[in-house]
């Protein structure tokens, strides 16, 4: 979870910085998220579950 979660907070974070290329309504807020900080299983597993929502809801592909 914790590398799946890394890699899609960068691709977002990326897509937030990029309002003309991606909807800003959908990229609103940057995620601050530092792979080098251990956040537990319970933060891990809701940013998961948060982007496989985002993902279906949006369908967006963040990977």
């Amino acid at each position: 979870m914790e590398i799946t979660n890394q890699f899609k907070v960068r691709e977002y974070n990326l897509r937030v910085l990029n309002p003309t290329r991606f909807d800003p309504n959908l990229y609103v807020w940057r995620i601050d998220y530092e792979s080098k900080i251990d956040y537990g299983y319970e933060v891990n597993w809701l940013l998961y579950n948060y982007f496989l929502f985002f993902e279906k809801k949006y369908n967006q592909k963040l990977m």
